[in-house]
């Protein structure tokens, strides 16, 4: 008897978690996973598209030999859209790790 109230007990003293806390962590977390593979996945996309471009440039146009081949591709289809989806990215990382660290901090308060 005195075994399951000690069990209680120390449950109880452990639950030091709010779940409508937790739960908001998590879903920002989640959506700033997200938002990271998203952008990711679109610059992937973008270079992708700039190879594939760069065989045209092989049997058409023809390319600047600064640049090469790549790089004119490059240059051509996506320094814009590259350069957004970079910061982007440089944007949702910064997200990303603030939400880890103030889960952190939350969970090191919670302990003490």
């Amino acid at each position: 008897m005195t075994l399951s109230i000690k069990i209680k007990e120390t449950r109880q003293n452990h639950s030091f978690l709010n779940p409508k806390k937790e739960s908001k962590f998590m879903k920002t977390l989640v959506i700033n996973i997200s938002l990271l593979f998203v952008f990711t996945s679109l610059f992937c996309f973008q270079l992708l598209s700039a190879s594939i471009y760069s065989q045209i440039l092989i049997e058409g146009t023809g390319w600047n030999d600064d640049l090469g081949l790549f790089g004119t591709a490059l240059k051509e289809v996506s320094i814009i859209p590259n350069s957004i989806l970079l910061i982007l990215i440089f944007i949702s990382l910064i997200f990303l790790l603030n939400q880890i660290i103030d889960f952190k901090k939350y969970y090191q308060q919670k302990v003490k």
